[in-house]
């Protein structure tokens, strides 16, 4: 069997902005997305003695099957490829937490897109594996390309920007997570929200402008889904000199 490991490394939206909805349902985005250093580790191996693929993670709540992000980029890659999924063996050391809007599920899926192609020398270029992430889930795109970048339409349009040159970023999760799919239906319900300006965040990160960075942080889901959980991670982060805090994706990672 051929092993290869990678790190699926989380992300974070610094501004995160919803300018409307699709026919199909999907909404279009408009965000600044951040990849950081914390990661799940990803296993995988090809040419196993069984059918199918096999996923392991350890943790609760993970599910092992076609629910599985990993899985299902397997799955997909397999039929975009034209090969057959079976031997497939999926290990995943989950250190990003679930239902934090960090992205760990499209990380993970990202991972095995990129890490199936160098183990079979597919000769699949990174935007082509993007494209096919999109199948799985609308932050995989990003995941698979990484960096800093405005991303569009439902997360399929990924445009790289200048990265940051300094600054770090602290992360924290309350107790509880959120439920993406309550909020946005609580996006479609809400009336007068307040747009960030997810141009202004770009602009202060080309400059390299940490302080407008700080002021720029946005996010439209924080006007509907606010606990106070959230709200008081947000105070500690200010209190503690953050030149900004805000919440990442559906939250509710701050």
């Amino acid at each position: 069997m051929q092993t290869i490991r990678l790190r699926a490394n989380a992300k974070l939206n610094l501004a995160l902005d919803v300018t409307g909805r699709r026919e199909d349902g999907y909404h279009l985005m408009d965000m600044v997305m951040q990849s950081v250093d914390l990661y799940d580790l990803v296993e995988l191996s090809v040419g196993g003695d069984f059918p199918g693929i096999r996923v392991q993670t350890g943790a609760r709540f993970v599910p092992s099957d076609r629910r599985n992000t990993a899985y299902r980029a397997a799955e997909l890659l397999a039929e975009r490829a034209g090969f057959a999924p079976d031997g497939i063996s999926i290990s995943i050391k989950k250190n990003i937490p679930t239902r934090a809007g960090l992205g760990g599920g499209s990380a993970d899926a990202a991972a095995v897109l990129v890490g199936l192609e160098r183990l079979l020398d597919l000769g699949i270029p990174p935007r082509e594996l993007a494209r096919i992430g999109e199948g799985v889930g609308a932050d995989v795109p990003f995941c698979v390309l990484g960096g800093t970048a405005r991303v569009t339409g439902i997360g399929e349009l990924v445009q790289p920007i200048d990265p940051l040159k300094k600054g770090r970023f602290v992360i924290l999760m309350p107790r509880v997570g959120n439920s993406t799919r309550e909020l946005f239906s609580l996006l479609d319900r809400g009336e007068g929200l307040e747009h960030p300006e997810v141009e202004a965040c770009q602009r202060a990160i080309s400059r390299g402008d940490l302080p407008a960075l700080g002021e720029s942080l946005g996010n439209l889901f924080q006007q509907v889904g606010d606990p106070a959980e959230t709200r008081r991670l947000r105070l500690l982060l200010l209190e503690n000199g953050a030149l900004g805090a805000c919440l990442t994706g559906s939250g509710a990672a701050v």
